[in-house]
């Protein structure tokens, strides 16, 4: 890059972001542009009906069936922004668009977005929230915290400030607001900030999303808008504009910064100018030439930029009758009205490609201005079906119908770009290339390069590799630059997975995928070192030509076997000609070319940076674990592995076989000539014998369907087949000199101990017994390792690993399979790039991979696409729509555990945090918080755990105690005194009946009522009692004040106004007598109260046990509420059993000596609790009785059941053809329905 002088105005665009009609990315955008191409598209009318158009709207003869409108604008990635399901639903899709660009645009310009030290600006505006008015409703008179949270989410204000908040910036955060050109003068105003040092970055740029997403509209005479779908700006045939939806994102930086920084610089913005028309207009929504003129004029004098050194100018050009004249008249006036031969200014006319965008037009013309400067190209003009005109002769500004080329100039190429709002906001930049800045990019040859990559979702790593291998294809000489920018300028992200490139010279570079890694993981890492089994002659040597370090490493090994006297070692390692195919599997070469090769491995790891927390070998591969801790040092381990060899060599032959089956499955087949001798995994394990006795064994595996492997091994390793060198291996093993341990080493035994490693006692014992790399998995994790780098030749211990554990831990394989597979270069070369990524510390230099590079803009984060979309108000009107996902919940049995569940509280609680944080897959150990709960949803969620269970919550216990499991062991006896209160029937508005002492059950009751809502009531203490007293406890005390409080308070919490009914079934009929007398007392109407089948005491003292244990096993069918169905089947099996009763019997009389005898049974103790003697209820009720009754004496006996002692109003008394409960359950509900609809409108 030559000297260049940079004036102190002067403005960088560092980086772009940007979705735009029919463009995903800016680099699609400018293909689009480059082909002159429109984003504007027809839509049909099942689409539009699909959206909610009705017929009537879009089949009117002015309706114009034309979109242009992004793709996926009702997604977002919620949860990367730390949104719960239920914020990101209410939250206005403007701001959640504006909210993924602006990320992506500071990863385009080479930042971590969270994560920059300088102050960050942010100047921004979005268009009307018509989200808000299409698909919310808010309450402007009871303002709570519902409306609250909406206003929250919705207000243009916040738009700014949320992005800041979100992505940790310090700097401004200013919304912006002036029509049509409103992000052009967030623009400017971001400019302003850098220049009075108020920030050292500024993100600018504006979002538009139009609701209903997708819809055409109607044109109307007189309106902008046009009249078949196509902009056509300065055009003959120009007779409107359309609408659109988009977002932009710019950074910007001072320049003289970012060419310190080392930023790409992808345009510079020389000057920006802003005013306003005052009344120099015909009205206030027209355009005036004057306005413009001099907005244009004084950005060219801020510039110090003559009008014949402008190239290119991206008009406002909105193809209306009235504002194309004005703005050519205008444009022309601001260039001081030249004649020209040659035009020599080329005019864009960015919204024949894409509509106008709103409050993101401004962005989406500068971005594409900073396209062609980028560039040096002019990409044509969109023709809709015709072509636009200057209209004037020896005119400087031309329209071009193909691209122009820019690059031939040796000047400075400069560029201005229009954006005027309706009343008057005019803006206007002068824009110049960054050419002279650009450093010249060179092909890199014989490297290698790095490339990790991190996302928050498996999904979006799989989107990102793809789309990084597709732009390295289409910029191969990006390498360098692509790896720096995923090394330096990424968020590690909790996915991830390194990819190896190695650049070619004369075309695509060869990308190599590693494994997939979990960054979430510690940073506690184990050497795994592998046994015997993936060995070959020459093993490492491709490694050892490619790598210094490994070379230097491994020929310090190498002269010790050749003092050993170890030379044919030596030779199977480097010069495997001089041995034949049948040296490749003796013991005593093969031994100790593994601990060679492993130990030279782990000390250039180990010199890279990568320290271990463990060491741990599998059979042969415990030696190596061994040296580096210390125990011996390497000379002793080769000498002693070298003799180890050769007298397991001598040993007798015999077969082993990996049987693919858990340990008891294996050990069911064993016989006394066989015995295992290795525990790989949960279901791999090693069978040593004799070969016919393996044979037989294996015959007996084929019959029990369990696959199985021979192992290519000549003698059956650590079984009794090794017993005959015991004596002589411990003799050698007598003259080694041991060491005190680091502290490191594992055994893989469940019997030997680390501290025993530096006996010749353990390692003889070691040559014979089995080998449990299962259990050295398991003690490495309860160690917390979460890294098992398998260091040797194959992979077989990386798949022990996977096998053995269920946690997400990483596994690097460093060598590949023994002659298959990548290169060995290659497979190690993945590994260190994959180290790297999870150990930052790690020096991929050392290993040669290319780390030199510079800022570029590469495809950036891909956002997972989860539809958070409210359907609209008019959709949503039916009673499925409008039922909170509380009462979907409640009334839609799942299994009792479900979440972790202990009890009924827990499930209550479950169903309040679903339905704020519209999270269906909860736990009970779920954090609030990692769902994207805040202070705000905390407040709700408060508020609706009180209205659901009537505990008094308080905001600090969310905070201090974040889980359901926590917040209801801190509770302590609050916990019993929940009430459960579910909306049956989804509806939102009218007079509310209550039912009491039930839910589920009254279901199909409650479906009848269109317009009213019905709520289905249930006490804890009613169960509690029971459950109590079914336990053989019967300490629980009965207060049939207390029950009424519950209720009386529960349904206070749910009322909105006065007025109420009360239903009740039996009992809570009874109940509802004494609620609806406290309800009076305190104010509220009760407009009617309906009892089924509800008798007085005289008759439950003979009756009430029998008849609620057969209601228990009619709830168990029906489920007395979504949680109870599963205890009450329990309660009534263990009530029935100590009243020897049995459920479902038709009928019972019992003496007076029998219920006496019953006295503390729960139902009896419920039933004497309720005493109405002495009462009176001075109001009307409706009594239906079921005619196939459990009771037929007593006060049951009579035509009202006796009510009519207690009841002083007007007693209305009805009789319906059923049993006890199948009056609200069974077919007679449709009559039941029309008694007490009839009943309800005699009160009106």
């Amino acid at each position: 890059m030559n000297e260049v002088n940079v004036s102190d105005t002067d403005i960088a665009i560092v980086g772009m972001a940007g979705r735009f009609p029919g463009s995903d990315s800016v680099e699609e955008f400018w293909q689009n542009l480059m082909q002159g191409k429109s984003g504007i598209s027809d839509v049909s009318e099942k689409e539009l009906r699909d959206i909610g158009i009705p017929q009537s709207v879009y089949g009117q003869p002015n309706y114009v069936k034309r979109t242009a409108s992004i793709s996926d604008a009702k997604c977002f990635d919620a949860e990367f922004f730390g949104f719960s399901h239920a914020e990101a639903r209410l939250l206005d899709p403007q701001q959640r668009l504006f909210l993924e660009y602006a990320w992506k645009a500071l990863e385009s310009a080479g930042y971590i977005p969270d994560e920059m030290d300088s102050p960050v600006g942010v100047y921004a505006g979005c268009g009307l929230n018509r989200y808000l008015l299409t698909n919310m409703d808010i309450d402007t008179v009871n303002f709570d915290i519902d409306e609250f949270q909406k206003m929250i989410a919705s207000d243009k204000d916040f738009l700014a400030t949320r992005v800041a908040y979100k992505l940790n910036l310090r700097g401004p955060a200013i919304n912006v607001q002036s029509a049509c050109s409103t992000s052009l003068l967030a623009t400017q105003m971001g400019i302003a900030g850098l220049l009075s040092y108020q920030c050292d970055v500024a993100l600018c740029g504006g979002a538009t999303v139009a609701v209903p997403h997708g819809a055409g509209y109607l044109h109307s005479d007189g309106l902008i808008f046009s009249k078949d779908g196509y902009c056509r700006p300065f055009s003959p045939g120009a007779n409107g504009t359309l609408f659109g939806e988009g977002v932009g994102v710019v950074v910007l930086k001072r320049l003289e910064d970012a060419l310190n920084d080392g930023d790409d610089v992808v345009a510079i913005i020389s000057a920006a100018a802003v005013n306003n028309d005052g009344r120099d207009k015909v009205g206030f929504t027209a355009p005036s030439a004057n306005g413009q003129t001099e907005v244009i004029s004084l950005a060219h004098g801020l510039a110090e930029v003559a009008p014949e050194q402008i190239r290119f100018v991206e008009t406002h050009g909105t193809a209306t009758a009235l504002g194309d004249p004005i703005e050519l008249a205008g444009l022309a006036r601001a260039f001081g009205d030249l004649r020209v031969a040659e035009p020599f200014c080329a005019l864009g006319t960015l919204k024949a490609n894409i509509g106008h965008l709103d409050a993101a037009a401004g962005v989406a013309a500068l971005i594409k201005t900073a396209l062609v400067l980028q560039h040096r190209t002019v990409p044509p003009v969109c023709v809709n079906g015709a072509a636009p005109q200057i209209g004037q002769e020896q005119s400087p500004f031309y329209f071009n119908r193909a691209p122009v080329d820019l690059s031939g100039s040796t000047e400075a190429v400069y560029a201005g770009v229009s954006s005027f709002g309706v009343g008057g906001t005019n803006v206007h930049l002068i824009m110049r290339d960054a050419t002279e800045y650009q450093p010249s990019i060179e092909l890199p040859t014989g490297e290698k390069y790095a490339l990790p990559i991190s996302a928050h979702h498996r999904d979006s790593l799989k989107a990102l590799r793809k789309e990084i291998a597709r732009y390295t294809r289409q910029y191969p000489a990006s390498l360098a630059d692509v790896s720096y920018v995923l090394r330096e300028s990424r968020k590690r992200l909790q996915h991830g997975q390194a990819v190896v490139a190695y650049p070619k010279a004369d075309g695509e570079p060869m990308l190599v995928n590693g494994e997939q890694l979990n960054l979430n993981c510690n940073q506690r890492a184990a050497f795994m070192f592998t046994g015997q089994g993936a060995h070959f002659l020459g093993m490492t040597s491709e490694l050892y030509a490619a790598q210094p370090c490994y070379a230097k490493e491994l020929d310090a090994v190498l002269a010790v076997l050749q003092e050993l006297g170890l030379g044919e070692v030596v030779s199977y390692l480097q010069a495997p000609e001089k041995l034949s195919t049948a040296d490749e599997n003796r013991t005593d070469l093969v031994q100790p070319a593994l601990v060679a090769v492993q130990y030279a491995l782990a000390r250039c790891l180990m010199r890279w940076g990568i320290q271990p927390a463990m060491l741990m070998g599998h059979s042969i591969g415990e030696y190596t674990a061994a040296c580096l801790d210390g125990i011996f040092d390497i000379r002793t381990a080769l000498r002693i592995v070298a003799e180890r060899g050769r007298l397991m060599a001598a040993t007798e032959e015999g077969a082993m076989v990996v049987a693919f089956a858990t340990r008891s499955a294996v050990e069911a087949l064993l016989d006394d000539t066989l015995e295992i001798s290795i525990e790989n995994s949960r279901e791999n394990i090693v069978v040593s014998g004799s070969h016919e006795n393996i044979n037989a064994f294996i015959k007996r595996l084929d019959g029990e369907s369990i696959k199985h492997a021979t192992l290519p091994n000549r003698h059956p390793f650590h079984s009794r087949y090794m017993e005959p060198a015991l004596a002589p291996f411990a003799t050698a093993m007598g003259e080694a000199k041991f060491a005190p341990a680091a502290g490191l080493f594992q055994p893989a035994s469940k019997e030997a101990k680390a501290s025993q490693a530096a006996t010749v006692e353990y390692w003889t014992a070691h040559l014979r017994h089995e080998v449990n790399f299962k259990f050295a998995i398991e003690q490495a994790a309860k160690a917390g390792i979460e890294n098992f780098i398998e260091i040797g030749p194959g992979g077989a211990l990386t798949r022990f690993v996977k096998d053995t554990l269920d946690a997400n831990v990483n596994v690097f394989r460093t060598l590949g399979n023994a002659k298959t597979g990548n290169p060995e270069n290659v497979n190690f070369d993945l590994a260190v790039a994959g180290m790297a990524l999870q150990f930052p510390r790690l020096d991929i230099a050392a290993w040669g991979f290319g780390v030199d590079g510079r800022r570029r803009a590469i495809p950036t984060y891909p956002f997972r696409k989860e539809e958070h979309w409210l359907s609209p108000k008019r959709v949503a009107q039916s009673s499925q729509a409008q039922q909170t996902p509380v009462a979907r919940a409640q009334l839609n049995p799942s299994n009792d555990d479900e979440g972790g569940a202990r009890q009924d509280l827990d499930r209550s609680l479950l169903a309040v945090w679903a339905q704020v944080l519209e999270q269906p897959q909860l736990t009970i150990d779920t954090n609030f918080f990692d769902l994207g709960g805040d202070s705000l949803s905390a407040i709700k969620l408060v508020k609706d755990m009180h209205k659901a269970t009537g505990i008094e919550f308080t905001h600090s216990s969310v905070f201090e105690h974040p889980t359901i499991r926590d917040l209801v062991d801190q509770m302590g006896d609050d916990a019993e005194k929940a009430a459960s209160v579910v909306l049956l029937n989804g509806v939102a508005e009218g007079v509310p009946v209550f039912c009491l002492c039930g839910v589920q059950i009254y279901k199909e009751f409650a479906n009848h009522f269109l317009h009213n809502p019905v709520y289905g009531m249930y006490a804890k203490e009613e169960i509690a009692i029971i459950q109590d007293e079914a336990e053989g406890e019967g300490s629980a005390e009965v207060s049939i004040d207390s029950l009424v409080d519950t209720y009386v308070q529960a349904v206070i919490r749910h009322l909105s106004g006065k007025e109420l009914m009360l239903v009740g079934l039996s009992f809570g009929g009874l109940l509802a007598l004494e609620v609806n007398q406290k309800l009076t007392e305190l104010g509220y109407r009760v407009k009617r109260v309906v009892l089924f089948d509800s008798y007085l005491q005289s008759s439950h003292y003979r009756t009430l046990p029998k008849l609620m244990v057969d209601s228990f096993a009619r709830y168990q069918q029906y489920g007395l509420r979504r949680f109870s169905s599963i205890i009450a089947g329990r309660v009534s099996q263990k009530v029935a059993g100590k009243l020897g009763l049995k459920s479902g019997a038709k009928r019972i009389v019992w003496d007076h000596e029998s219920a006496e005898r019953n006295r503390g049974d729960a139902f009896h103790r419920i039933a004497r609790a309720f005493n109405a003697t002495g009462k009176t209820y001075d109001f009307d009720a409706l009594l239906i009785k079921a005619s196939r009754t459990n009771a037929g004496f007593g006060m049951a006996s009579k035509p009202d059941y006796g009510m009519s002692k207690v009841i002083t109003g007007n007693l209305d008394v009805a009789e319906v053809h059923a049993d006890h409960v199948d009056m609200v359950t069974g077919d007679v509900v449709d009559e039941v329905y029309d008694l007490v609809h009839n009943y309800i409108k005699a009160a009106d």
